[in-house]
């Protein structure tokens, strides 16, 4: 819990304490009554391209909120992104996160209660992995990671299949990401040609070369969903944004709701 203690973001969930109770420590977080988007897309693609482009931009405002705080999560898909009551994105589940210095230096680990392994450690999903990942290299960029996770997630919203799903193996899944070889594209009429461009900027091999969230958020295929949630009201499905001064939505979002898990 101890990076989801120093986090404040509409699209992270939001951690309100713990309470330990002889056995058992009750862990109050935000309740997101929406589910998981891995549970959404159970029930296959989202047709309508303008859906993906909100769920995309929310899930880039929050990994350029964290990238800019130091943090990289490191396990991103859809099993740990949720939705609240009004549809709105939330990132959950920091145990694989770190939180990295200016320096690269690691400060501080996810769990308060796992061994600390060294930054180049393989930790996530494999079909979600990077390359760099996968083979333990440099990992470029600070966020880079995050960033090819977050094509495949994408992907998989606007082709309804995992990334990797033609190869029935992780060890084969693991292989090809080592390659640098990106997973199959969404074709033209299942997203737009600059929404693959899109997907295509995300899995850039050279982790050093790969765009920011920051860059994508600048992107010719999110800007136009960007401008109009910035100027027109919310609705119940989207969330009234303002652009502030440094070019960054800050999202008007009601009080949360909670809920309490025991552990």
């Amino acid at each position: 819990m101890g990076v989801l203690q120093v986090l404040d973001h509409p699209n992270i969930v939001s951690y309100y304490g713990i309470e330990p109770h002889r056995d058992k420590v009750y862990i109050f977080m935000e309740y997101c009554s929406g589910g998981s988007l891995a549970g959404l897309l159970e029930h296959g693609r989202i047709e309508d391209e303008t859906v993906i482009m909100v769920y995309s931009l929310q899930m880039l405002e929050g990994l350029a909120y964290l990238h800019e705080a130091g943090v990289v999560h490191r396990d991103i898909k859809p099993e740990n992104i949720l939705l609240d009551h009004n549809g709105v994105i939330k990132y959950v589940d920091f145990g694989a996160a770190k939180v990295i210095a200016r320096q690269g230096k690691t400060l501080a680990q996810g769990s308060d209660t796992q061994p600390r392994p060294p930054q180049k450690s393989m930790t996530g999903t494999p079909m979600y992995m990077s390359p760099e990942v996968i083979k333990g290299t440099s990992q470029g960029r600070l966020g880079s990671v995050d960033i090819w996770s977050l094509g495949c997630v994408i992907l998989e919203m606007a082709t309804g299949r995992r990334p990797w799903a033609s190869l029935d193996n992780e060890w084969a899944i693991m292989y090809n990401i080592a390659q640098g070889n990106p997973p199959q594209l969404p074709t033209t009429d299942q997203l737009s040609e600059s929404g693959i461009d899109f997907i295509r900027r995300c899995f850039e091999r050279d982790p050093s070369k790969r765009i920011s969230a920051a860059e994508l958020l600048q992107h010719e295929w999110i800007m136009p969903i960007r401008t109009q949630l910035s100027l027109e009201p919310g609705t119940p499905q989207t969330p009234a944004s303002e652009v502030s001064s440094n070019g960054m939505n800050s999202w008007q979002s009601s009080r949360p709701n909670s809920t309490v898990h025991a552990g």
